[in-house]
């Protein structure tokens, strides 16, 4: 009985060696390797929209203040980004969601729709394309799909369908409400305890600026320049009345490229301090995720400036 007993730890012991091994096989990627993609990534952002826009970023202001030293926007964003391929098929999920998490997201055929959309524009580019293969060869995204006859097949849609459950996987941040999302939390805002979270896309915040839905109230600290692709901004914000104490977020970036970026950190970086480099300049981005029913999802991804 002892050496039935002393078999069974032994595989259980094994078991998790292996189950850890093959975890902290993810720390493979080296920071090095990180911060040249990143770069790479950038360089390759052609739905970039930096130079179709101008950031004022006024009166300095800090987590505690509630003064508004910016009586002026932002961002101030000539109509043609908005025409931008991958940016065009952003916009219509601007109205897809409810803000507050306790109430329940109802996915309508035109919302799923238009998701299919944005990520039909988003994935044949070549930001999209560098991720995929990093995130393939390194072991995080499995293309081969094993039969039941024992044989294997190329699962050409592996990498979309990760993006899409990670991003568009509806889960709950309160009450068991499905509420929320990835994309929801960091490309829009959020309300939860009558306070903004997330809210990290300067696609939405121009639009929300311009219907006055939005109240630009100053930076916190530098900002990072990203040469002729953008910034990177720190900065407080009330939104619909709440308040935002402290935000960041990329600046003239295309979606595809923070969705990219993001979802590399996701994967080699979960919940720390993901190092990139951009325009030669050492950034961190921060990503947290939640796990339901077994799977993980973005909780949220911001530049950590």
């Amino acid at each position: 009985m002892e050496i039935r007993s002393c078999f069974i730890v032994l595989i259980l012991i094994q078991c998790s060696f292996h189950a850890f091994a093959a975890t902290a096989s993810r720390d493979s990627v080296t920071d090095a390797e990180l911060q040249t993609l990143s770069e790479a990534l950038l360089a390759a952002d052609i739905n970039n929209c930096a130079n179709l826009v101008t950031v004022n970023q006024q009166g300095s202001t800090s987590f505690h203040s509630h003064r508004d030293n910016a009586p002026l926007p932002l961002l101030t964003v000539q109509s043609t980004a908005y025409s931008k391929p991958t940016i065009e098929k952003l916009l219509p999920l601007h109205n897809n969601y409810v803000a507050r998490v306790s109430d329940a997201e109802v996915v309508t055929t035109q919302e799923t729709q238009e998701e299919t959309a944005f990520l039909d524009a988003i994935m044949p580019t070549s930001v999209m394309k560098k991720a995929e293969k990093f995130l393939v060869d390194k072991g995080f995204i499995t293309t081969r799909r094993r039969l039941s006859n024992g044989s294997y097949r190329n699962n050409n849609r592996a990498f979309r369908d990760a993006i899409h459950q990670i991003w568009f996987g509806l889960y709950s941040r309160e009450n068991n409400t499905l509420g929320s999302s990835g994309f929801e939390h960091v490309f829009l805002g959020e309300i939860k305890n009558e306070k903004v979270q997330g809210f990290h896309n300067w696609v939405f915040f121009s639009k929300e600026e311009q219907n006055n839905n939005l109240n630009y109230k100053g930076k916190i600290g530098p900002n990072v320049s990203l040469g002729d692709k953008g910034m990177i901004v720190k900065h407080k914000f009330d939104w619909n009345s709440k308040e935002k104490p402290i935000s960041s977020m990329f600046v003239g970036t295309s979606p595809e490229f923070e969705i990219a970026l993001y979802s590399v950190c996701f994967y080699t970086r979960p919940g720390s301090r993901c190092p990139v480099k951009l325009n030669g300049k050492n950034v961190s981005v921060a990503t947290h995720y939640l796990y339901r029913q077994g799977k993980r999802y973005v909780g949220s991804a911001f530049p950590d400036i």
